[in-house]
């Protein structure tokens, strides 16, 4: 690791353990948190594997980061409009 793990205050938490280099990298890369159109929290088509990780992740007071997914559906981008 680039630097040690840190015990940091969570709002829901208390206090947990953080790599703040990947933390970073979490937020901003998982493919389920940025841009798959399985993602659908609280409906009923919802991606399950992104619900199974979801509730662990709740169990264990922990966050995980999708780098691969075999379901993985980009979303659509819309149309640029363009004016010729």
């Amino acid at each position: 690791m680039k630097e040690q793990p840190k015990q940091i205050p969570h709002p829901r938490d208390g206090k947990v353990w953080v790599n703040e280099t990947t933390e970073a990298w979490r937020k901003d890369e998982c493919l389920c948190l940025n841009g798959c159109a399985n993602m659908k929290p609280g409906q009923p088509d919802h991606c399950q594997i992104a619900q199974r990780l979801f509730d662990a992740c709740v169990d264990g007071r922990a966050a995980l980061m999708v780098t691969r997914c075999g379901l993985y559906k980009p979303v659509k981008a819309d149309p640029v409009l363009t004016c010729s």
